[in-house]
């Protein structure tokens, strides 16, 4: 299963100056790069619901609370 980027990833990926794009690791979200070619890291662990997709589905209250732990 490939992870849909939401475009609120995406801009704070812009506001961050890097670049993300589905993960090449199936246990994870995201591949963050650097300068276009240089992968920083992997994120976001398969099998859990995320800030942007709380948003997505309408729960901002439940996103805003999971984001502060």
């Amino acid at each position: 299963m490939v992870y849909k980027i939401r475009d609120y990833s995406y801009k704070q990926a812009e506001k961050l100056g890097v670049e993300i794009k589905p993960s090449t690791n199936p246990k994870k979200k995201i591949d963050v790069y650097k300068n276009g070619k240089n992968k920083i890291v992997s994120i976001g662990a398969m099998g859990y619901n995320d800030y942007p997709t709380y948003l997505e589905m309408g729960n901002k209250k439940v996103a805003d609370d999971k984001n502060t732990l």
